[in-house]
């Protein structure tokens, strides 16, 4: 979709549409990253086999290309960091498989070419904060001087409550080198529902 003004338009280009097997249902939660000067957009694709992650590649958001699924089922809220780190490409990512072991949690996985990740690592899961549901990546890391600034969120609720509970954003701070580790953590959330309305909300 395109803009002069920010006023909502119609979109002008259909890079998001199924095509294969595991994309045949719906797409949804793009997420647009810079590397160079390439946008990458990893999106989720939704199918009767599962939610798997793609990933596409545009300069122009005129002409795209396909580089297909890049996580397998089930894995979704994929997010890329703006550049190499330690020579390597770096990803958060949620797996969620249907065997709950533990809830959803964030990982973070390398690839030498965005197309073929490794190197798995446990990030932010539920014994290190109070979270009782879901956590996931949120937007891009942001490089500062005193490491990677990554928003996550994260779902709360009381084991009994059977729907979705309170979303809110939280902050966390990532080494520079080795972004697997956590050099800050804001407990208190960045932001999270504060309406009645917004409370009563159910995904």
């Amino acid at each position: 979709m395109h803009s002069k003004d920010g006023k909502p338009r119609q979109p002008r280009w259909s890079g998001h549409h199924p095509l294969l097997p595991l994309r045949k249902l719906r797409h949804e939660d793009p997420a647009h990253h810079k590397i160079g000067n390439t946008y990458y957009i990893t999106y989720v694709a939704v199918s009767p086999f599962g939610i798997s992650t793609g990933l596409m590649s545009t300069i122009d958001f005129k002409s795209f290309r396909r580089h297909g699924l890049i996580f397998c089922p089930d894995n979704k809220d994929v997010v890329l960091f703006p550049e190499k780190v330690m020579g390597e490409y770096v990803a958060l990512h949620r797996p969620a498989g249907s065997m709950r072991f533990s809830p959803p949690e964030v990982w973070l996985a390398r690839s030498p070419d965005l197309i073929h990740w490794g190197t798995h690592t446990r990030l932010l899961g539920a014994d290190q904060s109070t979270l009782q549901d879901r956590a996931s990546a949120g937007t891009p890391p942001i490089r500062t001087r005193e490491g990677w600034l990554a928003i996550y969120h994260r779902s709360e609720k009381s084991h009994s409550d059977a729907a979705v509970g309170v979303y809110s954003g939280h902050t966390i701070m990532l080494d520079l080198d080795n972004p697997a580790k956590i050099i800050g953590h804001w407990t208190s959330p960045s932001f999270r529902r504060r309406k009645v309305r917004e409370r009563r909300l159910r995904r």
